[in-house]
């Protein structure tokens, strides 16, 4: 169990104490003095770790063996090969455990709306809270650094936020701390002076964790790091997460009844909270947060201010750079924190990766065919986004075809053209349509796979 022995965060005088090792050190030696094996349980966590040549983890203070078990020979590889064996040890088998479990019911998707979301959700931007005075504390270093680095710095850490005691003791306070996507629930109510949007390529940085839960929100360390991965896991963790995620609101049914309905990316974005038992495990879980080393200031994107004479003695001394606004108020505005231009990229490069697969498994199927298709909800002039992104990532986006194939382009065209077509592209998918999409594809009979190669537009 975590120690509960200790003086209120906001009773120490000195902010920050004295630590033996970094984080990875101190919760390593933490669990191997608390968690307590049966002689079955330290048997398979050693075999698993000796098998797969990871040295130097005690069993204590590895994850359970259940989840080891799961692991790829591919984590296995990657796993030796990290920097930290025992954080990429734990990722790794917090992703596999995740996997495990099932997912919402009716909330499967088409691989176009996984390619959608994935490409929402890492466009979605770090939040981190700080004063004023942290700010550009931070700005005139260049850089966003945790507590223990402004104090030894001799600046005051309090000024830059508060870091719990539980952190400081396994050297958590060496970290800057980010919410993901969203401010967390607290954060809605209790907002810091200025709100720091930083880069989603923060997350790929070296040494970034993620967890659920904040230290003070657990009761053992166990439960902790079942909550923690890398930045390198994180989105493939997060995109499994939302997949089994419920709302906290429930909903009513036709029948009356009331049910926690499955929560996705989009409902996270918007604010919603997620239900304990399934996301998170407290009642005020509601994003996960980041630990940065630090962060070079140059991936700051926007700063948000609460309080209008700092926002404008702000702007009088850094005109240029980040972009500053002035809300008071988050909780009414998370449109501010949306970034178009990252999800277009995001989902362009998710396109193309989707294509390239495709292509790929048609040609190991070895019977890959040329065909034309017309495409469904596909209008040049149409105003809905599926269309637009039709528009935008030609040729390679494909949406799911109609049942007719054709061998050339000159039937499909005709056909495209017909009243029957006509009318079906012009009023029943899209109001006041004048072309539709005729694709060239390639299609495996045996791996069912379509893959598109060229994409010319049909007026109807």
């Amino acid at each position: 169990m975590v120690d509960d022995e200790h003086p209120s965060q906001y009773e120490i005088t000195e902010a920050l104490l004295p630590r033996r090792g970094h984080f990875s050190e101190e919760m390593q030696s933490a669990l191997k003095g608390k968690v307590e094996l049966e002689d079955y349980q330290r048997l398979h966590r050693s075999s698993e770790l000796l098998d797969h040549d990871v040295q130097g983890i005690d069993a204590a203070a590895a994850p359970d063996h259940r989840s080891m078990a799961e692991l790829t020979p591919d984590d296995w590889r990657d796993i030796r090969e990290s920097p930290d064996q025992f954080l990429a040890l734990w990722s790794r088998s917090n992703l596999a455990e995740l996997r495990r479990q099932p997912e919402v019911e009716g909330r499967h998707k088409t691989s176009q709306d996984s390619i959608t979301e994935r490409a929402f959700l890492e466009s979605l931007p770090l939040l981190h809270g700080t004063s004023v005075e942290g700010l550009m504390a931070a700005l005139d270093s260049g850089k966003f650094i945790g507590n223990r680095g402004v104090h030894e710095a001799g600046g005051d850490a309090m000024n830059s936020g508060f870091t719990h005691y539980r952190d400081r003791d396994f050297g958590l306070d060496e970290y800057a701390f980010a919410d993901f996507g969203r401010p967390h629930l607290t954060r809605m109510h209790h907002q810091p002076e200025v709100v720091v949007v930083l880069s989603p390529d923060v997350i790929k940085q070296p040494g970034i964790i993620v967890t659920e839960k904040d230290m003070a929100d657990t009761t053992s360390l166990t439960e902790y790091m079942k909550t923690l991965v890398t930045g390198d896991d994180f989105y493939d963790y997060a995109t499994e997460k939302f997949k089994r995620a419920r709302s906290a609101t429930r909903t009513r049914t036709e029948r009356g009844s009331r049910i926690n309905a499955g929560m996705g990316v989009y409902e996270f974005a918007k604010g919603e909270n997620a239900d304990p038992d399934t996301l998170g495990g407290t009642p005020t879980f509601s994003t996960f947060e980041v630990k940065m080393p630090e962060v070079d200031a140059s991936f700051a994107r926007k700063f948000i201010f609460r309080d209008q004479d700092k926002y404008r003695d702000f702007v009088q001394k850094y005109g240029e750079g980040p972009e500053a606004v002035y809300q008071p108020n988050l909780a009414d505005n998370l449109e501010v924190l949306r970034d178009d231009t990252r999800f277009r990229e995001r989902f362009h490069a998710a396109v193309q990766a989707d294509a390239e697969r495709r292509n790929r498994l048609i040609d190991e199927a070895g019977d890959g065919i040329e065909e034309y298709v017309i495409l469904g909800q596909a209008s040049r002039e149409a105003t809905n986004g599926t269309a637009e992104l039709v528009e935008a990532v030609d040729p390679t986006w494909l949406m799911m075809p109609t049942a007719k194939q054709y061998s050339d382009f000159e039937s499909a065209e005709g056909a495209a053209r017909s009243d029957r077509f006509g009318d079906y592209f012009g009023r029943q998918t899209v109001a006041d349509a004048t072309e539709v999409a005729v694709a060239k594809v390639r299609y495996s009979p045996s791996a069912r796979m379509y893959a598109t190669e060229e994409v010319r537009w049909v007026r109807v």
